[in-house]
């Protein structure tokens, strides 16, 4: 059982190309009850996976994930929340009380858009000609 005094750590995922002082107002308003911690990843842009990205963030932030803590994530913030809270899940270890995503599709549905990284250039230019198609009507 929680103490009135406990604090729960929330760990915050900015979106691709944010910074973590995007969470600065979210600290002021929520103490003492939760202590917002915006997770930085110094070059991001390093990883050639994004399994690469949650492994790195997983060791980070590894001791202090063990004390009771939620989740916040944003755009792709949101995808890298949910994907920790699963590897982590998947290796028996403590995972979030909660994870909150906003501004990314429910990661565990399909992709309401095809995944383009996988065409080849004249599949690309296909899907590009549907979509916009669909844009002017």
């Amino acid at each position: 059982m929680r103490n009135a005094t406990d604090t729960m750590k929330l760990f915050c995922f900015h979106h691709a190309g944010g910074g973590g002082l995007a969470f600065n107002a979210w600290g002021k308003a929520l103490r003492p009850a939760i202590d917002v911690i915006p997770v930085e990843v110094a070059n991001r842009q390093r990883f050639t996976t994004l399994q690469q990205l949650v492994d790195e963030v997983n060791d980070q932030l590894r001791s202090t994930l063990e004390e009771p803590h939620m989740f916040f994530g944003h755009s792709f913030g949101a995808l890298l929340a949910y994907r920790l809270a699963c590897a982590r899940a998947a290796q028996g270890s403590a995972v979030p009380r909660a994870v909150f995503l906003s501004a990314y599709a429910p990661p565990h549905r399909p992709p309401p858009l095809h995944v383009v990284d996988l065409l080849d250039d004249q599949q690309l230019a296909t899907v590009l000609s549907i979509w916009a198609g669909c844009l002017r009507n």
